[in-house]
């Protein structure tokens, strides 16, 4: 063999053995990339006192995500309902004597029954201030957990939600 052939051919291997060494780099590299952006996002999960779902159980993980948020909107739902009895019940309220001393008189039932209606008015009235500050505490925890999600999505490999559901799909199968 000639040495310019013996020249070249080293060169050769010089050059193949470089990017070997390039991609075996770029495989680390991918691969710190990887841990990092799975540890961000357990990090983000376990600020909501979540796990990441164990392999083949993704989609019963899925599945409690979404039974908490319908519970969540059924709440909702219940406080609207009470929120619209209070607004019923307030103008009957409002036609009740302020004072407690009723007078004894023929009309003594239907007072009676406007106490009751009184009672239940104030009940209601204190289920909804309970409701409300549920619905604010239960808002503030999903805008909290959305935008962790978020943060955490936009640094993983994945472009969008839909994506990342995907590839949890994937796995299954």
């Amino acid at each position: 063999m000639s040495t310019n052939a013996s020249c070249g051919l080293l060169s050769q291997r010089h050059e193949l053995q470089g990017q070997i060494a390039a991609h075996n780099q770029q495989i680390i590299q991918y691969q710190q990339q990887i841990e990092q952006r799975q540890q961000l996002l357990l990090t983000t999960l376990t600020g909501y006192a979540l796990t990441l779902p164990q392999e083949d159980e993704e989609e019963s993980w899925l599945a409690t995500r979404q039974q908490e948020a319908q519970s969540w909107q059924q709440r909702q739902n219940e406080l609207t309902a009470l929120q619209n009895r209070i607004q019923q019940l307030t103008p009957i309220l409002e036609t009740l004597p302020q004072s407690d001393e009723l007078p004894h008189c023929e009309e003594t039932v239907v007072l009676e029954n406007w106490r009751q209606v009184h009672e239940q008015c104030l009940a209601l009235h204190s289920q909804q201030q309970t409701l409300q500050q549920q619905d604010v505490l239960a808002a503030q925890s999903l805008q909290k957990a959305q935008a962790q999600f978020d943060t955490a999505l936009q640094a993983s490999v994945f472009d969008d939600q839909q994506a990342f559901l995907a590839a949890l799909m994937d796995e299954q199968h």
